[in-house]
């Protein structure tokens, strides 16, 4: 007699496919948690246009001040530092869930945790991104059949809140702004409105900038430079820290100089006329700083990097007449450990500025070539590096309405460029990169920070020795259809200066 098959018990079969389903369920609502932490960090890490209420440093911010000073000063403080230069009124008009959140957690630290305000500030943001995928779930599943909720979740205002809430490209490279009454703010050119302010600094001049860090001034003359996000500040060498057998630089009162050199002696020189170049690693850790009085005729500049004690001179103008063509400076672009000069004729001298202290190498070549165009001296002229092959480019644009832009690299035809008139050929694109000619050098075209292709960033047109420098311009213009966008809104503002920058480095 054949055994008789068992048949599983009723419903077993559905409680596996059941506990199947919840096991992957949780998986997915697991990577999606892991996915919201992720992309919050990402915003932390690349610096990306985030609304107040979510940006780390703000939150920062309130969440000290309330620690230290309690609810109701919080309750009714006024933020002069947001929304610069309105302010704004933070108690009353911030999401307080985060703030009381990031307080409450801050009692931890009588518990011997090791927690600062700014970690929990920035990770309460990302855990709270990990939870809400989670809750909308369970708030979905439970109202998966109610019509209503479901009509209510896909209206036009919740999208637009999310939206709001989440990390968003800025749409193009970012501009910091120095306001006449002091300071530096940053500005999201697509927005049209300030982010942040990204501190005070009175008395201060800005030299230079290269990703995040600034090369300033001080109202004692003294050089450093600083991270304006983490605030992180690297002492440099005093001016008069320079280490020559030929001259001697002397400091009388806060902002005024005297120099030796040769039996010469150089009184005129000051603070104000001070102008730098600054590069640094993407690490932080590896810099060039580079400064000189910019006067005409000035035969020095000097340069630093990271560990020297002293500044070392690279001559600018020679005794020996062969070298003539060499002599003076009309624009200059530090690129990494690179230094490209142009002198007074326009021939391009390069120097590798990477070894030890007081050493520099003249890397230009056995033929030095000037880049000179139809009409040089008749428009603003500069000079750029492009990043992916490391060549010279002549910029140029017109003073008087500066309308157009056009760019020159070397004619390779040129058989004799010392007595040439013109020894450049134009072009019409940058090979899908950008420029930002306030750094000197070009960047490789990014669609998700908004870095548009065969596009040119401008600021002002501000040459070595020119004395003073032209009015701000704040522009961008566009290679391949040759048109020119302009930030009137901005002439509102009583800016000192501006500069295009890129997070990072």
């Amino acid at each position: 007699m054949a055994a008789l098959e068992r048949s599983p018990p009723p419903g077993t079969s559905s409680a596996m496919r059941n506990a199947f389903g919840t096991v992957l369920s949780a998986l997915i609502l697991v990577l999606i948690g892991v996915l919201a932490f992720s992309i919050r960090l990402f915003s932390v890490i690349k610096y990306e246009s985030v609304i107040h209420e979510f940006d780390p440093y703000f939150n920062y911010r309130v969440t000290h001040f309330l620690s230290k000073n309690g609810i109701y000063e919080f309750w009714n403080w006024f933020d002069d530092r947001t929304w610069y230069p309105l302010g704004r009124v933070i108690g009353g008009t911030v999401y307080p869930g985060l703030t009381l959140t990031a307080g409450t957690i801050w009692i931890l630290n009588s518990l011997n945790i090791p927690l600062s305000v700014e970690i929990v500030c920035v990770f309460s943001a990302l855990t709270f991104s990990a939870f809400a995928p989670w809750a909308t779930y369970l708030l979905t599943k439970s109202q998966a059949t109610n019509v209503r909720i479901c009509l209510m979740m896909s209206s036009p205002d919740l999208h637009r809140s999310l939206k709001r809430t989440s990390p968003q490209s800025s749409g193009s490279p970012g501009l910091m702004l120095f306001p006449r009454d002091g300071g530096c703010v940053l500005y999201d050119p697509i927005e049209g409105n300030i982010q942040t302010s990204l501190g005070d600094f009175p008395g201060c001049r800005f030299l230079a900038n290269s990703g995040n860090w600034l090369l300033v001034l001080d109202s004692g003359s003294s050089l450093y430079i600083i991270d304006v996000f983490s605030k992180e500040t690297i002492p440099l060498p005093s001016l008069e820290s320079i280490e020559s057998v030929d001259c001697i630089v002397k400091r009388v009162g806060d902002r005024e100089f005297i120099r030796e050199e040769s039996g010469a002696i150089y009184k005129d020189l000051s603070a104000d006329v001070v102008r730098g170049l600054l590069w640094v690693s993407e690490s932080g850790k590896e810099y060039v700083v580079l400064w000189l009085f910019d006067l005409p005729g000035h035969s020095y500049m000097s340069f630093c990097k990271n560990g020297d004690t002293h500044y070392t001179d690279i001559p600018l103008v020679f005794d020996d007449y062969a070298f003539h063509k060499f002599d003076g400076l009309s624009d200059m672009v530090l690129c990494g450990t690179r230094l490209y000069v142009s002198t007074s004729r326009r021939f391009v001298r390069i120097f590798d500025l990477s070894g030890p202290q007081g050493f520099f190498k003249d890397i230009t070549g056995q033929t030095p070539f000037p880049m000179l165009s139809h009409h040089d001296y008749a428009y603003d002229s500069s000079i750029a590096v492009t990043i992916s092959s490391g060549e010279v480019l002549l910029v140029e644009s017109d003073p008087s309405s500066r309308t157009w832009f056009r760019l020159y690299k070397k004619d390779p035809d040129v058989e004799d460029p010392d007595h040439a008139c013109h020894t450049v050929t134009e072009v019409h694109s940058l090979g899908g990169e950008a420029l930002l000619l306030d750094l000197g050098f070009t960047v490789p075209a990014n669609k998700a920070l908004g870095i548009k292709p065969d596009s040119i960033y401008f600021t002002r047109h501000f040459r070595p020795c020119h004395c003073s420098p032209r009015d701000l311009d704040i522009c961008v213009y566009n290679l391949a259809t040759q048109s020119l966008h302009r930030y009137h809104n901005l002439n509102k503002m009583d800016l000192m200066d501006a500069r295009w920058f890129l997070p990072g480095n």
